[in-house]
């Protein structure tokens, strides 16, 4: 699975790996063009769903997660 996130259509972020991974938007979810490299999405009142059961290329051995989180606060 691959989400950069320039392929955000509103309620549906594309998984960039080929393998169609795709992710759905539940609640309040938005693109913005100020990413730290391209688009990024703004999940404060949102979260991206994926469908675990049918995932494919499913890793076995091991994975790497790799994100960037911006902790914004309007405290």
């Amino acid at each position: 699975m691959h989400y950069g996130f320039e392929m955000f259509d509103g309620q549906m972020t594309y998984d960039q790996s080929g393998l169609a991974n795709n992710g759905f938007a539940a609640g309040i979810v938005s693109s913005t063009p100020y990413g730290k490299c391209g688009k990024a999405l703004n999940m404060t009142k949102g979260s991206i769903k994926l469908n675990g059961k049918n995932v494919r290329g499913k890793p076995q051995d091991a994975i790497s997660i790799a994100v960037w989180i911006s902790l914004k606060t309007n405290r």
